[in-house]
């Protein structure tokens, strides 16, 4: 068998390959965040007014509204109902927020040039939603750091998914 012909009978395999490529290519745009678009749950917090929508891990998400820091920039303070349930020492509640805070603001962030560029701030209608991270693990065992760590993350990713409330 010359070269040639050894050529010829490797195109098919690599249009098969190409249009597998495109196959996961166009899979991958359908993607958002790392979660199918359609593998996502909606949260309601009427009493500002959003909708949030969140990867199904987070579909059991628990909040606080804290509005006595700063009445005009109300605070949402997150957990999970399942890192809760590995709570040992009462730090993993939404009252202290284990996988983030999300403040709304009128007030624009402050772009340091310092900072990472991670984009930490999405606007909706008049309001900045702007998340910050956990300060620390809630709890000591490593399986719920982890919990921890994965949810928060997963928040971030959530904050492009604030929406104000339609009716």
């Amino acid at each position: 068998m010359n070269i040639k012909s050894k050529v010829k009978s490797i195109r098919i395999p690599w249009l098969l390959i190409a249009i597998l490529s495109m196959f996961i290519f166009v899979s991958l745009i359908m993607v958002k965040g790392g979660v199918a678009v359609t593998d996502t749950a909606r949260i309601t917090i009427d009493s500002l007014g959003i909708t949030m929508d969140v990867p199904v891990k987070l579909a059991d998400i628990t909040y606080k509204i804290d509005s006595t820091t700063y009445p005009d920039s109300p605070s949402i303070l997150f957990s999970t109902k399942s890192l809760e349930a590995m709570d040992n020492n009462g730090q993993c509640s939404s009252s202290h927020a284990p996988i983030g805070v999300i403040t709304l603001t009128r007030h624009e962030p402050v772009k340091l040039e310092s900072a990472p560029s991670v984009d930490n701030w999405h606007l909706i209608g008049h309001y900045y939603a702007i998340y910050q991270s956990p300060q620390q693990p809630c709890n000591n065992s490593k399986e719920a750091a982890s919990l921890q760590m994965s949810q928060a993350i997963l928040l971030h990713s959530s904050l492009i998914n604030i929406k104000e409330k339609t009716e």
